[in-house]
């Protein structure tokens, strides 16, 4: 190393070896250009023993610095005189991505392995292996997922990336409670994998943390009664748009309150849905909002866990199947069948909207293939195949794919009014067990 630049406290400083000579380098700015005189009394009022052939080496170094600083424009640089920890992190963060990145959450990390006791960075990287441990869903959950999650169980004042909330205090708090938070996350992401949901359906992974809150409260027990509740608002707020984008922090420390404040006796989705409405993220869907989820390309498995309740879906128990076979929809096969050059972008697109969707079981979903829907329900005893028909909403299923566009329709119709009944009003308290 040719120059060696440390950060050291005054006590450091003056404990350190009388071989070094220590410039605060801050200094350099308040010198002018050709200032080797100065340069020269500094070294000489803190080495008064040495002589000027001791001192030469340190003064070449001196003065190479305020060369680099005030004669050759090879380091651009502003002084930045607030104090606020904030703006001193974010301006670090943006003018060290040309090295090697840092993230916001790895300086935070770095302030919270100074006050943790024991080894924080271990500790937190076994954390999130457990969490994302396959039995628990493997929803991919990230370091600052689960700094977020510690700053919202262990009820600091704020949830926020923000290095006030990384104070002392708050570290030790997360440090005292880390075992309980972490079994609570883990009890989360468990229920929300029996559920049925995966890594990609789970849209928003801040959405698990009031479940973990309200598990944390709770031991991790939770009722079937509960449960229900839970799956059915952990649904709707995927489904609703910006539930978790914009004020995603405020909204789940308001939450924390109203679990804290309500939740003894169950998971009291009302006065959650009333507390989100009052923030803006009503749960309620416009009659605009269910038409355009009735013919999604996205949510295909929050959408049919919605339509059919009835539905095993613990550890994502079925398939999600195209009812009119995906590889039927090649602009050749749609073209030999009979399909108009016209209609064959629209049959394309509608391949892969929510009409054509159905919850199949492994075993159900290998028979079926690629056959039309027509021709695998032939081959069901009448009566089954009747009550999957209205089960599944599926009506009259044509024998052609020529006459795709008409059955699309109609269930589209039939999905959208259960939507309606489902979705448009307000979720009752009391659900069935």
């Amino acid at each position: 190393m040719l120059y060696d630049f440390r950060f050291l406290t005054e006590k450091q400083l003056k404990n350190s070896d009388r071989s070094h000579c220590w410039y605060p380098v801050q200094n350099i700015l308040k010198s002018g250009e050709n200032d080797t005189l100065a340069n020269l009394n500094w070294l000489t009022e803190k080495f008064k023993d040495r002589t000027f052939e001791e001192l030469r080496k340190p003064l070449d170094t001196l003065n190479r610095l305020e060369k680099v600083i005030h004669v050759n424009p090879v380091i651009a640089f502003y002084e930045e005189t607030g104090q606020d920890l904030e703006r001193v992190l974010d301006v670090f963060i943006r003018t060290n991505s040309g090295g090697m990145t840092l993230s916001h959450s790895d300086m935070l990390m770095s302030i919270a392995v100074a006050n943790w006791t024991g080894d924080a960075r271990r500790e937190i990287n076994d954390s999130i292996k457990q969490i994302n441990d396959p039995v628990a869903g493997a929803f991919g959950f990230s370091r600052d997922f689960l700094l977020k999650a510690g700053l919202m169980l262990a009820e600091t004042e704020s949830v926020a990336f923000k290095v006030a909330n990384f104070k002392i205090e708050n570290i030790q708090l997360l440090n005292e409670h880390w075992d309980k938070i972490i079994d609570s996350v883990y009890a989360a992401a468990k229920l929300v994998s029996d559920f049925g949901f995966s890594r990609s359906s789970l849209t928003s992974r801040n959405a698990v943390l009031p479940i973990a809150y309200y598990l944390h409260k709770h031991c991790h027990s939770v009722s079937k009664k509960d449960a229900k509740k839970i799956r059915a608002w952990l649904t709707r707020s995927l489904l609703k748009r910006g539930i978790w984008g914009s004020g995603v922090d405020s909204l789940l420390i308001r939450l924390r309150e109203v679990i804290k404040e309500h939740g003894n006796n169950g998971f009291a989705v009302n006065k959650i849905e009333e507390e989100m409405s009052r923030l803006g993220k009503n749960l309620t869907f416009s009659q605009e909002e269910l038409q355009d989820l009735a013919e999604s390309k996205n949510y295909e498995f929050a959408l049919l866990a919605t339509l059919y309740p009835s539905l095993d879906v613990q550890g994502y128990r079925f398939h999600i199947d195209h009812i009119f076979p995906k590889s039927r929809f090649t602009w050749l096969k749609l073209k030999k069948a009979g399909v108009s050059e016209e209609e064959i972008p629209q049959f394309q697109d509608r391949a892969w909207r929510l009409p054509n969707y159905q919850p199949l079981t492994e075993e159900e979903n290998e028979s079926k293939g690629a056959m039309l829907p027509a021709e695998w329900l032939s081959n069901m005893e009448t009566g089954k195949a009747n009550e999957y028909r209205h089960l599944y909403d599926l009506g009259e299923v044509p024998a052609d794919i020529t006459d795709f566009n008409d059955f699309y329709e109609s269930r589209r119709d039939r999905l959208l009014s259960k939507l309606e009944e489902l979705l448009g009003t307000k979720m009752d308290a009391d659900i069935d067990t």
